[in-house]
């Protein structure tokens, strides 16, 4: 089931504790860089939607600006 699938049944907001602790794992660890960085901007992508759809713009904007700009 993808995101946008889970979205429009309502239940996107369940993934925020995983996706967080993804990127709270990611900054933890230092194992194998390419796998760190794909599963850390999955994630980051993913949680930056989910805030932009609830409409919160900052929290969304601060994802952004820590995982995905360069």
């Amino acid at each position: 089931m993808t995101l946008t699938n889970i979205r429009l049944i309502g239940l996107a907001h369940l993934g925020v504790p995983y996706y967080e602790k993804v990127l709270e794992l990611s900054e933890e660890t230092s194992k194998d860089a390419d796998t760190k960085e794909a599963f850390t901007t999955d994630a980051a992508y993913n949680l930056q939607l989910i805030y932009s759809m609830a409409g919160n713009l900052e929290l969304a904007r601060r994802i952004t600006e820590k995982y995905l700009s360069i």
